[in-house]
């Protein structure tokens, strides 16, 4: 571990929760930023964080809690304005999308430490690609 980088799939796992932690945080952050305050600012206070939602729904590639986040915090309440219910359901379909895609990514890493998909070639190649993984 005296190594710079990740160096091992052990201490990918352990950067992984450690990231989780901090995403749940910012979910944290957002929801009482929207929830403690009055109900007359709300609707500004929602309209704040779209342009956050939009950089959590990118990094849902890397991390899919982030789209699970915007996911989330870009639903359509009652007091939702018309004209922004098609730009939250675009955000919605984007963060479906990027969390799809960060949970395929998630399980390609890790399938090399799958014993039942281990053994198939292209998981073999896959895990030669990897830097962490011994050659």
């Amino acid at each position: 571990m005296n190594e710079p980088g990740i160096n091992s799939f052990d201490e990918f796992l352990l950067f992984y929760v450690a990231a989780t932690v901090l995403v749940g945080a910012v979910w944290v952050i957002l929801e009482a930023d929207v929830l403690l305050g009055s109900t007359a600012t709300a609707l500004t206070r929602r309209r704040r964080q779209q342009p956050l939602l939009a950089v959590l729904t990118v990094l849902g590639v890397v991390h899919p809690a982030c789209a699970a986040i915007a996911f989330d915090a870009a639903r359509v309440d009652e007091d939702t304005p018309a004209g922004d219910v098609a730009d939250l359901e675009r955000l919605r379909r984007r963060a479906k999308v990027t969390a799809l895609i960060g949970v395929g990514l998630l399980g390609l890493l890790c399938a090399p430490h799958l014993p039942i998909v281990s053994e198939i070639p292209a998981v073999e190649s896959l895990a030669a690609s990897i830097p962490w993984e011994p050659s």
